[in-house]
């Protein structure tokens, strides 16, 4: 998937985190920024997986927040992972190890940057067994 912009472009630093009262009544939600998801996901341990699920319950308990924007976070996972393969191939440290957030089901994302075959290379050098799934790869032995 290519971008008009750059992709660390869209990292913007400058972006500061939000609370916000929830429309429906669940409480705060945190608008997180993609530094704050990147930097979370760089908690994950090599060798580990994380769910955006409970990446999102860690920010929000992080920020003091009922929960974390599903739709904000969806977006920042994507701008990480082209970042970050951005980054990789020019030979610098990327900004998390963003293909160490796989679904719950354990199938890897099928629309981020550059696709699941390169998400699954990396998760292979981890130490990680896959198989094909419908429409990409998946963790092997997750359901």
């Amino acid at each position: 998937m290519n971008s008009r912009k750059p992709w660390e472009e869209k990292l913007k630093p400058e972006q500061q985190p939000h609370l916000v009262e929830d429309s429906r009544g669940r409480g705060l939600m945190l608008v997180p920024t993609p530094l704050i998801v990147a930097a979370e996901i760089r908690r994950v341990a090599r060798g580990r997986l994380i769910t955006p699920e409970a990446l999102r319950d860690r920010l929000a308990k992080r920020y003091g927040a009922a929960f974390t924007c599903p739709m904000t976070t969806g977006i920042f996972l994507s701008i990480i992972a082209g970042a970050a393969e951005d980054q990789l191939a020019r030979g610098s440290r990327p900004v998390a190890p963003y293909w160490r957030v796989v679904q719950t089901s354990g199938v890897l994302n099928p629309k981020w940057p550059p696709g699941p075959d390169r998400q699954a290379s990396h998760l292979r050098a981890e130490g990680h067994r896959l198989e094909r799934a419908t429409r990409g790869w998946r963790i092997a032995g997750r359901e």
